[in-house]
């Protein structure tokens, strides 16, 4: 999630909780959810999440399901690097 917030913050990864300030809101909300699943399916599985993993729920973005996916694909191997 900090790596999307860091290099993406156009993409809202929180759902309005209807907290005091924006900061507070800790839910995910579709897109963070997606986010999780697919560093999930990249950990879990090892493949490619646009592989094997190819459901984008509906709401959603195509373009935010890439973005998404890529995201999750780097980290993966960047872990990978780091550990073996």
């Amino acid at each position: 999630w900090d790596y999307v917030r860091e290099n993406n913050p156009e993409l809202n990864l929180y759902a309005e909780d209807y907290s005091d300030t924006p900061e507070n809101n800790i839910h995910p909300n579709l897109l963070g959810t997606y986010l999780a699943a697919c560093v999930f399916y990249r950990t879990l599985i090892g493949d490619l999440v646009e592989t094997g993993a190819n459901y984008i729920p509906d709401g959603v973005d195509i373009g935010d399901a890439v973005i998404i996916r890529g995201i999750a694909n780097r980290l993966f191997d960047y872990k990978e690097n780091i550990l073996f």
